[in-house]
């Protein structure tokens, strides 16, 4: 709890919690509790996996954590529902941001790399949340013999 006790002597506003029970410790990933609790500054709270029909234990995670919060997102309508349906959150204090990426107007890619300020030289670019199942680790050891082939790109 150091860290949630010492992000208030920090210059920030509010905390980002993303909440998903496997990535925190604890049963049912509990632990998220405890750091919420901690903590200083206000926390708005991204929901990422709810159980469509949640153990008592699981039940008191998720409520608890949304008391804690300021704001609580999920991404869909229908995590909105299970969150007033199976956890008695009113649905008021819930926010849906939708995932994934809105459909916009293809551009041609020397332009938005001009928008950007890129160069037209290569570049990798990867969206969603870094994992061992993204291939991270093949592209990374990969870097050396694409430099060896292809030197002016870099």
């Amino acid at each position: 709890m150091r860290v949630a006790r010492s992000l208030g002597s920090c210059r920030i506003d509010v905390v980002s919690v993303q909440y998903d029970p496997s990535i925190w410790g604890g049963p049912d990933g509990e632990y998220v509790l405890d750091f919420v609790h901690a903590l200083s500054l206000p926390v708005i709270t991204t929901i990422h996996a709810l159980a469509r029909r949640p153990t008592p234990a699981q039940r008191r995670v998720v409520t608890g954590l949304a008391e804690a919060s300021a704001a609580t997102v999920v991404m869909s309508q229908a995590a909105a529902g299970l969150l007033g349906k199976a956890y008695a959150i009113d649905p008021g204090q819930v926010d849906v941001i939708p995932h994934g990426v809105p459909d916009l107007p293809l551009v041609e890619p020397a332009k938005a790399k001009a928008s950007l300020g890129l160069t037209e030289a290569p570049f990798l670019l990867s969206f969603g949340l870094l994992g061992p199942g993204k291939g991270f680790e093949l592209a990374i050891a990969a870097m050396p013999a694409v430099v060896a082939e292809y030197p002016m790109s870099v």
